[in-house]
């Protein structure tokens, strides 16, 4: 059960706010209440709650470093088993060969509002949220594709992209490449405009890794082809879109004896605390998010629904650049 804010409580019991925040945090520590950051404060002793954390391997079955998002989740939803009263299972999403079923096959076809409280998913896909939908159980998903805006716990890519190309402009990088396996979008050209670079010089990968290539020898296959070239046709500036790509890449830059932050500058989205990048970090530009900040996020709209509110809009995050 939701409590009153500090406000209210202060009124109605006619104590200082001050006061009461010392009772709370007491009543917190010994776990008969538990405070959700954004959403409020609650009695901890809740019935039959139970919490099923769903995760596609594919999203990480390529990382040779396992990334502390998976570990620090596990971790979140123990405490909360012990301050919250509620219980949690942990899935394996299979593979889709029939994703409309696939919910069904891990949460039972009788999933109902009494045998499963609520759903985190890793790597959702549209038939899998539409079958919690009509299954009336509430849900939040991280890394994951053709979820409702309202259901989902996102990073802000635009502005961390553009966080990038200022730093890498800064520099004095105008051949920059953007190693993705996506194709550049509009905003990403515009944004190499608007600083000035040459866009004959600009260079980005659109296609996804051979069949059992991992990021790594992707990143690596890439650059050592890269910056074989003559040194007139280096990129001078690399946006790279994910840490284990762009492990890949900087082992084939120290291969070829390429000074990353002064040959080339290399920026790549990171996630804190984890180890993929750590003999690199200091010469890199870092876009960082704190797994712990998308936990709390997921955790906090899932209490949400399950406190009968609907979900109202998109949760997005945002990197913080480290240089």
């Amino acid at each position: 059960m939701k409590m009153p804010a500090v406000q209210e409580l202060s009124r109605q019991l006619g104590a200082s706010s001050q006061t009461l925040g010392v009772v709370l945090e007491e009543l917190e520590r010994r776990n008969v209440l538990y405070r959700v950051p954004g959403v409020g404060t609650f009695t901890a002793k809740r019935q039959n709650v139970h919490i099923h954390l769903l995760h596609d391997p594919q999203l990480t079955q390529n990382s040779a470093c396992p990334q502390p998002f998976w570990t620090m989740l596990f971790e979140f939803a123990q405490q909360r088993a012990i301050t919250h009263n509620e219980r949690f299972s942990l899935h394996t999403l299979p593979a889709p060969k029939q994703e409309s079923s696939r919910m069904a096959e891990v949460l039972g076809v009788s999933g109902t509002r009494q045998s499963v409280s609520g759903v985190l998913g890793l790597g959702l896909g549209e038939t899998d949220c539409q079958w919690l939908e009509a299954q009336s159980i509430p849900y939040v998903a991280f890394g994951s594709v053709g979820v409702p805006d309202v259901r989902m716990v996102a990073l802000e890519l635009y502005e961390h992209v553009r966080d990038a190309l200022d730093v890498l402009h800064s520099r004095g990088c105008e051949r920059i490449a953007c190693w993705t396996e996506r194709p550049p979008e509009a905003w990403f050209l515009e944004g190499l405009l608007k600083h000035g670079v040459d866009l004959n010089h600009y260079e980005s990968l659109q296609k996804t890794p051979p069949r059992g290539v991992s990021p790594q020898e992707w990143g690596f296959e890439i650059a050592m082809a890269r910056f074989r070239r003559p040194r007139a046709e280096w990129p001078d500036g690399l946006w790279v879109e994910t840490d284990h790509m762009a492990h890949g890449v900087l082992t084939a830059l120290t291969r070829l004896n390429i000074e990353v932050g002064n040959e080339v500058q290399v920026a790549v989205p990171t996630n804190a605390g984890s180890r993929v990048l750590w003999s690199y970090e200091n010469r890199l530009i870092r876009l960082e998010i704190d797994p712990k900040e998308i936990i709390e996020e997921m955790y906090a709209s899932l209490e949400l629904q399950i406190q009968g509110q609907a979900p109202t809009h998109l949760r997005l995050l945002r990197r913080a650049l480290r240089l």
